[in-house]
């Protein structure tokens, strides 16, 4: 499916994620990694509160858990965008994809959706392809 096409099919998440990363092609997750992360340094507002969605095997962090986002660190082949993080554990990298921030009403929310919404659907379209 032609990668305009599925991000309109998946609603209204799925239009605003399209309007970031265009018509990139859905297998290139590096290319979409460094859109996202230049989107996401221009709309996040470091630092801030976020809920830990899915703890991240041998992390510090659990599931629930609140943590402070500092910054962006890195982009992992395969987590994605990678922030550093505090919580009462110290400080350590995790997920950004595994976080949301606690606040709706925050300007952080919606960004941060939209980038968790477009990796796990990227995700689930890479499986269903092989």
């Amino acid at each position: 499916m032609d990668a305009k096409y599925y991000w309109q099919s998946l609603g209204e998440q799925g239009q605003r994620v399209q309007t970031v990363v265009g018509e990139l092609d859905l297998d290139d997750d590096t290319a979409a990694f460094k859109i996202w992360r230049t989107y996401l340094g221009q709309s996040l507002k470091f630092p801030f509160d976020a809920e830990v969605l899915t703890a991240m095997q041998g992390g510090h962090a659990r599931e629930g858990e609140i943590v402070k986002v500092i910054q962006f660190t890195d982009i992992d082949d395969l987590l994605g965008i990678m922030v550093k993080v505090s919580s009462k554990k110290g400080i350590y990298d995790h997920a950004l994809c595994d976080l949301s921030a606690t606040a709706e009403d925050s300007p952080n929310f919606l960004p941060l959706s939209d980038y968790c919404f477009w990796y796990d659907n990227t995700t689930d379209y890479d499986e269903s392809e092989e």
